[in-house]
């Protein structure tokens, strides 16, 4: 069996937590820079990719928190475009 990188780690506990991305990079980085953050975000958008078509991760997105209870599921191109924009 193959072990988990730590990012995958990382994802999976804090993505059980429904954490945001950026609580997910700043646990993971073990730092409150943001512009470290950001070097990450695409090693994470690839896994949040992967994993949300075989129902491991679920994405949502919301004006009001907490997003999965009052916002809506993205999935499909949708979520594609929004892993690509760097804004989100």
């Amino acid at each position: 069996m193959k072990e988990w990188a730590d990012d995958e780690y990382g994802l999976y506990i804090n993505g059980t937590k429904t954490a945001d991305l950026w609580a997910i990079l700043s646990d993971w980085t073990k730092s409150e820079d943001e512009e470290e953050w950001k070097k990450h975000i695409p090693r994470f958008s690839r896994l949040i990719a992967c994993w949300q078509p075989l129902g491991f991760i679920k994405v949502f997105r919301s004006d009001e928190w907490p997003a999965e209870l009052c916002g809506e599921e993205v999935t499909g191109q949708a979520l594609a475009d929004l892993l690509a924009d760097p804004a989100s």
